[in-house]
């Protein structure tokens, strides 16, 4: 966790410094999301017994709490489930349920500014046609000195 923590604060220095913009997002988008999942995974990792007890009793509620089977704490996506034996649908306690898909629109954020930032960096301006660049029909340098007159 410590480990995100400095991830996500180095990545939000970067993007306050980063020159192109499309750069500065990518980096904000991925320090959020670094961030969220942090945030996310704090209550798995400091449930003990009584607090997964109670965690799992929110989510399922007390007429129900006595047929859950298991814990099954996950880490992607973030969540402790409450299993019940004859129940098909998931039952996640403990983490915030904005934090997974919070983190998933950051991360496909970031994704599309760190790409559209890669593809403008690698793709050379191209000169417009009559700009006299090297190649162009443009008058040139000795063209230019005899019109002079």
């Amino acid at each position: 966790m410590l480990v995100g923590l400095v991830a996500a604060a180095g990545l939000l220095a970067y993007a306050l410094n980063a020159r192109p913009p499309r750069r500065r997002i990518a980096a904000a988008c991925t320090a959020g999301a670094v961030g969220l999942y942090v945030w996310g995974a704090l209550p798995l990792l400091f449930l003990d017994e009584s607090a997964t007890f109670d965690a799992c009793l929110k989510a399922v509620g007390q007429d129900r709490m006595a047929r859950v089977d298991e814990y099954r704490a996950t880490f992607v996506p973030l969540g402790l489930e409450c299993h019940l034996p004859d129940d098909p649908h998931r039952h996640d306690a403990a983490v915030p349920p904005y934090v997974n898909p919070g983190a998933a629109l950051l991360l496909l954020g970031a994704l599309g500014a760190g790409v559209s930032a890669l593809i403008g960096v690698r793709l050379p301006a191209v000169p417009e046609e009559g700009s006299g660049g090297p190649s162009g029909p443009g008058p040139s340098a000795s063209g230019r000195a005899e019109g002079v007159g």
